[in-house]
């Protein structure tokens, strides 16, 4: 029997799913976060060969691991890839590897293998696709200096800009400020400063407020709510530029959304696809079907076999065991 190895190495967490090459998925890890820019290429070929050793328990002797098929943050650029193709290759864990950004396994958990687009929010964003052939385009994905618009890392950093205009006068009122105060128990909002700069918010800390952000929009907050209406303009752009530069119309290009921002719900989905439907009229956006881990099992299997109805139905039956 012939076993692959999918890992979904993100900003938060690490996971990696053990599956046979006929859909049956037989055990899942996990691990802390594993962006490669943040642990380095020594950490995170660490973190995933103990990921890979607690699997590798779960294959007989007479089983072989034909492929491990790796998506991570921090990974976009084909340098990167090299490098680590490179160092998978020496260890000779796996007969064969495959290594890519997070959002194109996560693609793949949507579309196996189809034309079609993802967008993903969650503390950054970005949009993935691919046509028909094969080609690829993506948008957004610069992090939270150059880019990360319509993210929550955006959404809370608009909470804070309109906190400080609301205290100042110089912006309109806003249940955010009060809200803020609370969240960093402090009385005035002059002590913001300090609750935000010493030390400075992380990026996870500064996203963790679009959680807040949503809660005053469903309790009617005006601030709120538009700050909300950016996100969801930004995101649109990118999944236009993205859908035009693919260049298939609309009905033959599937696209999904995933991402913690995304459990807002309607209060982010219906602003965005109001926009969408000026952008690109004609494209639906639906949930991610399955979870980026298991878009990269099934990557996996397909570079060996063909993935039939009845490899998929395995897999989606397998995986209510694991939660998936």
């Amino acid at each position: 029997m012939e076993y692959v190895i999918g890992i979904d190495a993100g900003g938060t967490s690490t996971e990696a799913l053990l599956s046979q090459t006929d859909g049956t998925l037989l055990a899942l890890v996990k691990a802390g976060p594993g962006n490669l820019q943040r642990l380095g290429m020594d950490g995170f070929l660490a973190q995933i060969s103990e990921l890979v050793d607690q699997l590798r328990a779960s294959i007989p002797p007479t089983g072989s691991l034909t492929r491990i098929e790796i998506g991570a943050a921090g990974l976009a650029r084909d340098s990167e890839q090299s490098k680590l193709m490179q160092r998978l290759s020496q260890s000779r864990i796996a007969a064969s590897y495959g290594v890519q950004a997070d959002s194109q396994i996560a693609l793949f958990a949507g579309t196996l293998g189809r034309p079609g687009l993802i967008v993903i929010a969650g503390t950054g964003s970005i949009v993935d696709g691919i046509d028909g052939q094969g080609k690829r385009h993506r948008c957004g994905g610069w992090g939270y200096l150059m880019g990360d618009e319509g993210s929550g890392y955006h959404i809370g950093k608009m909470a804070l800009q309109a906190a400080a205009q609301a205290a100042d006068g110089r912006g309109p009122r806003t249940s955010l400020l009060p809200r803020l105060l609370q969240h960093f128990g402090v009385d005035e909002p002059w002590q913001l400063i300090e609750a935000v700069y010493r030390p400075p918010l992380t990026p996870t800390e500064v996203a963790k407020l679009a959680a807040l952000v949503g809660e005053e929009a469903a309790q009617g907050d005006g601030v709120a709510k538009k700050i909300i209406a950016v996100a969801a303009r930004e995101l649109a752009r990118q999944i236009s530029t993205v859908a035009g530069n693919l260049g298939l119309p609309p009905g033959s290009l599937s696209a999904f959304y995933a991402g913690g921002l995304f459990s807002m719900g309607e209060l982010l989905l219906k602003p965005l696809m109001e926009e969408l439907s000026e952008l690109q009229p004609g494209l639906d956006l639906a949930p991610l079907p399955y979870p980026p881990v298991m878009g990269a099992a099934l990557l996996a299997i397909s570079h060996s076999k063909d993935l039939t109805e009845a490899i998929i139905h395995q897999a989606r039956n397998t995986a209510k065991e694991f939660h998936l």
